[in-house]
């Protein structure tokens, strides 16, 4: 079964104030590591939906990232499994991201984490085709959860909500820096014991 992956870096970040591909954690972009963390999952056919010259361009403006699903979709034949990595979740890791690949492939169907509809692994379906036209007419919302829906994607735990975390602002980045500082500094103080000499 072949395995395509699209990153959703199209968002025109007005909350962010400045491009959430470009920012830095860690010496690399948000867009540098998601494209790491989902060729360590185990893609390699990665397309960037992200509306500039050399990236997947959406075929239907102001969509939100629908448009960027159903760009990549045109690219792919039905059985065909498409990974969606929203590019605001800096700590999202590759494990995560295997989890919903293997899922899918296992059980031939779309799945996604609970309470959160991105990342998601849909599986390509004139079904989903459908559920693409209909949210992204005037008969639809717009909406990933509302797409999940059509296709009756599989919910599945997650235990590692932190790497489910999106960033929209300034304000949750700087948050989320200074979280992952305070656990740098926690893991190099020296051990202490509570036991007395």
């Amino acid at each position: 079964m072949q395995l395509s992956a699209v990153i959703l870096a199209g968002g025109q970040s007005r909350r962010m104030g400045t491009d959430k591909a470009t920012l830095v954690l860690e010496g690399k972009t948000l867009l540098e590591h998601c494209v790491e963390q989902v060729e360590i999952s185990g893609c390699d056919r990665i397309r960037i939906s992200r509306n500039l010259p050399g990236y997947l361009q959406d075929q239907i403006n102001n969509a939100g990232p629908l448009a960027g699903v159903d760009a990549a979709v045109h690219h792919l034949s039905y059985g065909e499994l498409l990974l969606v990595v929203p590019i605001d979740m800096p700590l999202l890791g590759a494990e995560l991201l295997s989890e919903l690949i293997n899922y899918s492939h296992q059980h031939q169907c779309s799945c996604y984490f609970e309470e959160r509809y991105l990342p998601a692994c849909v599986l390509v379906t004139e079904e989903l085709k459908q559920g693409l036209a209909r949210q992204l007419s005037a008969d639809g919302d717009g909406s990933v959860r509302g797409l999940l829906a059509h296709v009756q994607a599989h919910a599945l735990p997650c235990n590692k909500h932190q790497q489910l975390q999106n960033v929209n602002t300034p304000e949750q980045w700087q948050a989320l820096l200074a979280d992952m500082h305070s656990a740098q500094q926690a893991q190099s103080l020296p051990f202490e014991s509570d036991e007395q000499p």
